[in-house]
């Protein structure tokens, strides 16, 4: 049942993890290189300049920033413009004609993007750091003393173990909080496909919001205060070294998404074909 939907996901899949990867080696140039020509830092260079507590904040949105992508990626789907026609609304009755379960055509491609937002920005971030300690690369002792400006990890001392380096960064949890973020976006993205079914006219309307959302990230660069740090439970610049996103917020962001595909699962079960 999985692998038909992993065939039609492909191309987004491999753009997910491309983006993903983009996103995590962009974060390291901000970080340890003097500028973007500067690919010495994934060997044997980088900037030399001193640690910055800003930078913190930069390096923990690492978990956010991939879980967004993805879930935008496999989400979204061909836009206004298009989803205006009968077109997009045809495609997606046609897909119900057929020998699936409606239940599979709503569930499995949730848990493939389910899957790919847990698994995809985790991969990047190894990646990455498995290369640097592979080549000793003296850009991964910058990122140490970076993330060392947050007092959990100070007080484990200079040469921390990797595992004891999560615990201290609330790993987590905010690496549920990436996945509860992404899975929003997916769910609202997604959203669009079974909105424009619906017989209800205010649903179809609703159904074109979606593709507008995607610019939706870039305002928390513009709102540096509650806006990261409630809808996006990022961190930003003026928040305190030590926070850590609440369990109440995770959870709502979860529930959100669960209240949005119960909302697209009524609207197969009263859709008319």
């Amino acid at each position: 049942m999985i692998r038909p939907w992993l065939i039609l996901a492909r191309r987004r899949l491999i753009v997910a993890l491309l983006g993903a990867m983009g996103l995590v080696l962009i974060v390291h140039f901000w970080v340890s290189a003097e500028n973007f020509t500067d690919i010495g830092i994934f060997w044997h260079h980088f900037c030399g300049c001193p640690v910055d507590p800003n930078d913190v904040s930069i390096l923990l949105n690492t978990f956010f920033a991939p879980a967004v992508l993805i879930g935008i990626v496999l989400g979204l789907n061909f836009g206004v413009a298009y989803s205006q026609t009968n077109a997009f609304a045809g495609h997606t009755r046609f897909l119900l004609t057929r020998p699936i379960l409606r239940a599979a055509a709503l569930l499995v491609p949730l848990a493939v993007a389910s899957v790919a937002i847990a698994v995809i920005p985790l991969l990047a971030v190894l990646l990455l750091l498995g290369w640097l300690r592979l080549v000793h690369a003296p850009s991964l002792g910058h990122l140490l003393a970076t993330i060392q400006q947050m007092p959990a990890v100070a007080a484990l001392g200079p040469h921390p173990t990797f595992f004891g380096l999560l615990g201290a960064i609330d790993f987590p949890r905010r690496y549920l909080a990436g996945i509860s973020i992404g899975l929003c976006f997916y769910a609202v993205m997604a959203s669009q496909r079974w909105l424009f079914i619906s017989s209800n006219k205010k649903l179809r309307i609703l159904g074109a919001i979606p593709p507008a959302l995607v610019y939706f990230p870039a305002f928390s660069f513009f709102k540096q205060h509650y806006l990261a740090t409630i809808i996006f439970l990022s961190v930003n610049r003026s928040a305190a070294l030590t926070y850590v996103p609440s369990t109440l917020g995770i959870a709502l962001h979860f529930v959100f998404a669960a209240a949005i595909v119960f909302g697209c699962w009524r609207i197969l079960h009263t859709v008319e074909l």
